[in-house]
């Protein structure tokens, strides 16, 4: 099963206007993208071949894990996690 079908991916899209991207000097290793409205942030986990390598933080500092209990394997799949999240309220 993919993570893509652990959550509803369609249900709500990224929207690009929602995010800052605050770039690194090596790239997507060390980029940190921001949820504007919630101050959520995903970031990779610096490993440049992981499979699960994107990580979510809350704006207190708490890390979200996918719901199969690992990183997301995509940036779209952690940004999808945080826009449903802050739109439940949660």
């Amino acid at each position: 099963m993919t993570q893509g079908a652990l959550f509803d991916l369609d249900a709500l899209p990224v929207r690009a206007a929602t995010w800052r991207r605050d770039a690194g000097a090596l790239g997507k290793l060390d980029t940190v993208h921001v949820h504007v409205a919630s101050g959520w942030s995903v970031e990779h986990c610096g490993h440049p071949t992981a499979n699960f390598p994107y990580l979510v933080w809350s704006a207190d500092g708490e890390r979200h894990l996918a719901p199969n209990g690992r990183g997301f394997q995509n940036l779209k799949l952690a940004k999808s996690y945080v826009e449903q999240k802050n739109e439940r309220g949660q």
